[in-house]
C-alpha cells in the first residue's frame, strides 16, 4: 500500500510539472519581481550568488530567471547585476534600474501576407504582416523561408504591428515561419504552410488577381484587399460576401475603383464558421477575372 501511495504521489507531481510546461504563451502572465532569481518571492544574497555562479559557469540560471537576473536591463547577465542586487539588499539603492517588475507576456495574434490566396509572383516583393508582441521587450521578429532565416526586424519596443518583405526568386511551394521573440530570444511562432509562388504569366494582356488578403484574422470587421496586375489598368473591383460556398449572400460591394472591402455582417453577429468573398476584377478593356477568398470567424458576443 505504501508503494502504491508513493507511486501515486510521484505521478501527481510529474503531472503538475508537465502541465506547467504546457502553459499557453498566448496568455497574460502576472508580473514577476526583479531580482528574485530563485523565484522564492524574496530578494536576498542567494539571488546574487546564483548570478555569480552563472557567470563562473558553475551553475546556469534556468531560462525563467533570466529576466529577474537582468536588474540593470541591458539584456546581459553580468557581475554588475549581482552587485546591484547586493546594493539593494544593503539598502544602498531602493529600486533596480530595470524597474521592480517584469512581464513575460507573449502574444502572436495574426500572420498574413499580400498574397494569401496563393498567387504571389516570382520576382515581386511580398510583404508579411505580423500582429503581436513579446515581453520583455525589445521584440524582434524573424522571417524563415523553408526554415532559412531571410529577414528580421530591428529591435522594437512598440507593440503589435510588424512588417517584413521578401522577394521569391523562383516559382514553387514554400513553408513560411515567423518567429516573434523577446530580448532573450525566447518567443512563439506562426506558420503559413504550402505558400504558392507562380511564374509571371507570358500573356500579360489579361488581368490577374495576384492576391486577396485580410488585414487581421482576429478582427471582427476585417478589411479584404484585392490586388490585380497585368491587363489594362485602371481596374474596378466587386466583392460579394457569402456564407461558405455561397449558400447565402450577406453583403455586396459593386464595381468601383476601391480594391478594399470592409466586411460587415450587419445584424448577423459572426459565429465560428466559414465565409467566402467572391472578388471580381474588370480592367479598362472590359476583361474580367474572378477569385474566391475563404476565411473563418471567431465567436463574438453581441454588444
Amino acid at each position: 500500500m505504501k508503494n502504491i501511495k508513493k507511486l501515486f504521489a510521484l505521478v501527481l507531481v510529474v503531472s503538475i510539472l508537465f502541465s506547467c510546461c504546457l502553459i499557453n504563451t498566448n496568455a497574460a502572465i502576472p508580473p514577476q519581481k526583479m531580482g528574485d532569481v530563485d523565484g522564492n518571492y524574496s530578494i536576498d544574497v542567494i539571488d546574487a550568488a546564483m548570478i555569480q555562479k552563472h557567470i563562473a559557469s558553475i551553475e546556469e540560471i534556468f531560462i525563467g530567471s533570466y529576466e529577474a537576473a537582468d536588474v540593470d536591463g541591458d539584456a546581459e547577465i553580468t557581475v554588475i547585476d549581482a552587485t546591484i542586487i547586493q546594493q539593494y539588499i544593503a539598502g544602498i539603492i531602493t529600486e533596480f534600474p530595470a524597474g521592480e517588475e517584469y512581464y513575460i507576456d507573449k502574444y502572436f495574434y495574426d500572420l498574413h501576407a499580400d498574397y494569401d490566396s496563393g498567387k504571389a509572383m516570382a520576382g515581386m516583393p511580398v510583404t508579411f504582416y505580423m500582429d503581436g508582441y513579446c515581453e520583455p521587450s525589445p521584440t524582434i521578429v524573424k522571417l524563415y523561408i523553408n526554415e532559412e532565416l531571410v529577414a528580421q526586424t530591428q529591435e522594437q519596443t512598440s507593440f503589435y504591428d510588424y512588417t517584413l518583405s521578401y522577394t521569391f526568386e523562383k516559382a514553387g511551394t514554400y513553408q513560411i515561419r515567423v518567429f516573434m521573440c523577446d530580448k532573450w530570444g525566447y518567443g512563439i511562432s506562426k506558420r503559413i504552410d504550402d505558400y504558392v509562388v507562380l511564374d509571371v504569366p507570358e500573356d500579360k494582356s489579361q488581368p490577374v488577381i495576384t492576391g486577396v488578403y485580410r488585414d487581421s484574422s482576429h478582427h471582427n470587421e476585417p478589411e479584404i484587399t484585392a490586388i490585380a496586375q497585368f491587363g489594362t489598368a485602371p481596374y474596378q473591383y466587386k466583392f460579394t460576401l457569402s456564407i461558405y460556398s455561397g449558400r447565402e449572400v450577406i453583403k455586396t460591394q459593386d464595381f468601383s475603383e476601391s480594391n478594399i472591402f470592409q466586411v460587415d455582417f450587419g445584424d448577423r453577429f459572426p459565429v465560428p464558421g466559414y465565409y467566402s468573398v467572391l472578388v471580381e476584377v474588370k480592367d479598362s478593356a472590359g476583361n474580367t477575372v474572378t477569385e474566391i477568398y475563404d476565411f473563418e470567424t471567431e465567436a463574438v458576443a453581441p454588444a
